[in-house]
C-alpha cells in the first residue's frame, strides 16, 4: 500500500472515531493522541489550536462557521494529509533551504499586497507562530 493510501486509511479510520475522543476530550483536560501517521502521532491539543485558528480565520473572513464536529474532522483530516506529504518528501529525500523558505513566504506578502513583517503580524494575531508559518510555506519543487 502507498503511503498516501495508508494515511488516507488511517484518516478514515480516525475520523470515524473522533465521536469517541470528542467525548473523552470534553472529560479529560489532558492531552492525548488523535491521530498517528506513519508513527508520528497529532495531539489533541494541536488539534484543538489548529481547530481555534481555524475559527478565528473564517470569522476573520466573514465566513459561516461550519459545525463543530464537521470543522474538526476536516482540521484532522488537513493536519493526516499535510504530515503524510511532509513525510513523503522527507522519504524521498527532498530538502528545502532557508532561502527557498524566505522566497515563499514573500512571495506570499506581495500576493497580499504587504510586506514580510506585516505577514508575520498577521500570523502570529491567527494564533501562529513564525516558525509554523515557515514549515507550512508551501516549498518550490525541486
Amino acid at each position: 500500500m502507498t503511503m498516501k493510501l495508508r494515511a488516507q486509511a488511517l484518516a478514515f479510520i480516525l475520523t470515524s472515531t473522533l465521536t469517541t475522543h470528542a467525548a473523552l476530550a470534553q472529560t479529560a483536560q489532558g492531552d492525548f493522541i488523535v491521530a498517528v501517521v506513519n508513527s508520528e502521532p497529532i495531539t489533541e491539543l494541536e488539534l484543538r489550536a489548529e481547530v481555534q485558528r481555524f475559527t478565528q480565520q473564517m470569522a476573520q473572513q466573514r465566513q459561516p462557521a461550519l459545525p463543530a464536529a464537521e470543522m474538526r474532522r476536516g482540521v484532522l483530516e488537513r493536519m493526516i494529509n499535510e504530515r503524510a506529504q511532509l513525510q513523503t518528501a522527507r522519504e524521498m529525500g527532498m530538502r528545502v533551504d532557508e532561502a527557498d523558505v524566505d522566497r515563499t513566504e514573500q512571495a506570499i506578502a506581495r500576493q497580499n499586497q504587504i510586506d514580510v513583517v506585516e505577514l508575520r503580524k498577521r500570523v502570529a494575531k491567527d494564533g501562529m507562530t513564525v516558525s509554523q508559518l515557515r514549515s507550512r510555506v508551501p516549498h518550490p519543487h525541486h
